[in-house]
């Protein structure tokens, strides 16, 4: 994998100036889903693993990312963890959302894969809603604020965290919203903010029937 961009079609874009670098977020047992671009410099894979420093960009492991484990990092929620998406900052830091077992998880980092001690518990955020929860997207407001989708008791789930990682009161019920479209199991898997800050989370519900899952957007 080259550190050239991709054209709309999916192909190579060598129009493009290189190297670039991005950041992916994974599980170490699932595909990723989770993809951000970074300022000029390394490949960066999660969970989490940086391709090589300028000027080589050759897709060599990047010794200078996550020095204690050469390249790469590894956070450990206590269950079975999941990235699933992720937001870079305009100050570097970035953070990934996805679940440890069945819960939202939240971890952000400094730009040198650290955890960021400043955000929530040494870094890292569980948030319990019901026994089956569990984030797919997240975005990042121009506040600094954190959104957050995915799913809680088989509906869509938003929740919002302030910087330092808390639930923020001011949104919805302490932090969260979920909706329900009376379908057997609704899930969000990507969301936005839009321009005039309202947010829109986008994912599929189970309707039943022939048709199966149907397009949900809320």
């Amino acid at each position: 994998m080259t550190s050239a961009a991709s054209s709309r079609r999916g192909e190579m874009d060598a129009a493009r100036p290189s190297p670039r670098r991005f950041l992916l977020a994974a599980a170490c047992s699932r595909l990723s889903r989770g993809f951000a671009r970074l300022a000029p410099g390394p490949l960066i894979l999660a969970a989490l693993i940086a391709p090589a420093p300028l000027p080589a960009a050759d897709g060599t492991i990047d010794l200078t990312f996550g020095p204690l484990t050469g390249g790469k990092v590894l956070t450990d929620f206590g269950g079975a963890d999941r990235g699933s998406g992720m937001v870079v900052q305009a100050d570097g830091k970035f953070v990934i959302a996805g679940s440890s077992g069945p819960h939202f998880a939240v971890a952000r980092y400094n730009a040198d894969g650290s955890l960021d001690a400043s955000f929530g518990t040494g870094g890292k955020v569980t948030t319990v809603l019901s026994s089956q929860d569990g984030g797919n997207a997240v975005a990042l407001q121009a506040d600094g604020k954190i959104v957050v989708a995915g799913v809680s008791a088989g509906d869509f789930a938003v929740l919002r965290y302030t910087a330092a990682g808390v639930l923020d009161p001011a949104f919805g019920s302490g932090g969260q919203v979920t909706a329900d479209f009376a379908g057997s199991y609704d899930i969000a898997t990507a969301v936005v903010i839009q321009a005039d800050g309202k947010i829109v989370a986008a994912g599929q519900a189970n309707m039943g029937g022939s048709t199966g899952y149907d397009f949900a957007l809320a």
